[in-house]
């Protein structure tokens, strides 16, 4: 409990300490993220945000843990290498390659940290999985960073319920990361709630969800992982991944690419619908505190009333979504993404 208490308190502090200095360099440098098609911000804003939130998550779980070269180096070396690629891209644009490699990279390191997954035997599958769950979360993360404070807030959300569920295991690390990324999204907030004066850009959004994924698969390696409980890890990310397949079913079924841009998500249709930025914030908060309730009571329930209300909850969001128009790309916002799994965000963020 004491390793957690730390990891948050620090990563709050440090990520407040760092973002208005981030905010300052970019306004020396005129590092923004200019308005153009496909974002709703009207003045150039700053999108370097996520370097301070990586950084106070490294930080966090630093000082919260006793350093061990063999368990934690893999880990923050995937954190570090996700976040430098993602800067780089906020900055100066990467190919889709660059991208996708750093990212399967990652995904292998966060293997070597985790080690043999309790549910998988062979070590090919679980490598393989390891590097599938990183690229889908890094980049479920990224697509859903298309409104001030979304992406923020569920990926602190998500870190919570980790955490409280690892307080009750011996992984050190596991607790040190969910708290270090409630601490720095807490903090973070401050600056990224409507109207936002900071975005995470690439670099936060993507290792948010390295971060995330990298819960599940240390989940997977415990002795938790049994029987309904290994839906957890997927039902309490349901709201970034379901909206990600969606997208990529629109685009498909428009005979469009999936890797074009459009402003038909989750939070797009809310906006659709007239609600306000706030309110968008708070009904993705919401969902996601409901979908994270879910995953918790697979310790409490029978199996089958557990099934019964996962596929319900996730079929609830599917059905609400489509009926909204999650299936209607519009086709007058859109536009090419420049690389393969390129995502042109609010905030002109790519994944």
């Amino acid at each position: 409990m004491k390793a957690g208490i730390v990891a948050a308190l620090a990563a709050f502090a440090l990520v407040i300490f760092i973002v208005p200095i981030i905010m300052r360099v970019s306004s020396r440098w005129k590092l923004y993220d200019f308005p153009g098609p496909l974002k709703i911000h009207r003045q150039p804003v700053s999108r370097l945000g996520g370097i301070a939130v990586t950084f106070a998550i490294l930080g966090g779980a630093v000082l919260s843990i006793r350093f061990s070269a063999t368990g934690e180096v893999p880990f923050f070396a995937a954190v570090v290498l996700i976040c430098t690629v993602g800067a780089i891209d906020d900055i100066h644009g990467l190919s889709a390659t660059v991208r996708l490699t750093a990212q399967v990279a990652a995904g292998a390191l966060l293997w070597m940290n985790c080690g043999q997954l309790s549910i998988l035997r062979s070590a090919p599958l679980g490598l393989a999985a390891s590097c599938t769950l990183t690229v889908a979360m890094a980049n479920s993360s990224n697509f859903l960073d298309g409104a001030d404070g979304v992406a923020t807030g569920v990926a602190g959300i998500v870190a919570i319920a980790y955490g409280l569920l690892a307080w009750s295991s011996s992984d050190r690390l596991a607790i040190a990361i969910a708290w270090a990324v409630a601490g720095s999204c807490a903090g973070f907030l401050f600056f990224n709630l409507p109207v936002a004066r900071i975005f995470q850009g690439d670099a936060g959004s993507t290792s948010l969800g390295l971060c995330i994924a990298s819960l599940g698969l240390r989940f997977y390696h415990s002795p938790l992982a049994k029987g309904p409980r290994l839906l957890f890890p997927l039902i309490t990310v349901a709201l970034p991944l379901l909206d990600l397949a969606l997208a990529v079913v629109r685009r498909i079924r428009a005979g469009m690419s999936p890797f074009m841009g459009d402003r038909a998500h989750f939070y797009d249709l809310l906006r659709a619908r007239g609600m306000s930025a706030r309110a968008i914030v708070f009904t993705c908060y919401v969902i996601t505190i409901l979908f994270a309730l879910i995953g918790t009571i697979a310790w409490r329930v029978d199996p089958a009333t557990f099934y019964l209300l996962a596929a319900a909850a996730v079929g609830a969001f599917l059905i609400g979504a489509i009926r909204m128009g999650a299936l209607q790309p519009d086709a007058l916002e859109t536009q090419q993404a420049p690389n393969a799994l390129a995502e042109v965000h609010r905030s002109g963020e790519v994944s």
